[in-house]
């Protein structure tokens, strides 16, 4: 069974910028730098956005 989706050609391309060198396979190291991306962007987004709403439900 062969699963080749679509979004294994990002994986590739992130990893092929070398920014995380973990595992020989590109594939692996670009899924792993889009799980860094995603985490910030949801502790940037928690950290902003977060806090608004929490103060318009204390009222």
């Amino acid at each position: 069974m062969d699963l080749n989706i679509s979004l294994n050609k990002y994986w590739s391309k992130l990893g092929n910028l070398g920014l995380i060198n973990i595992y020989e396979n590109n594939n692996l190291n670009g899924l792993l730098t889009l799980g860094f991306i995603l985490a910030g962007l949801s502790f940037i987004y928690d950290m902003f956005f977060k806090k608004a709403t929490k103060n318009s439900k204390q009222k």
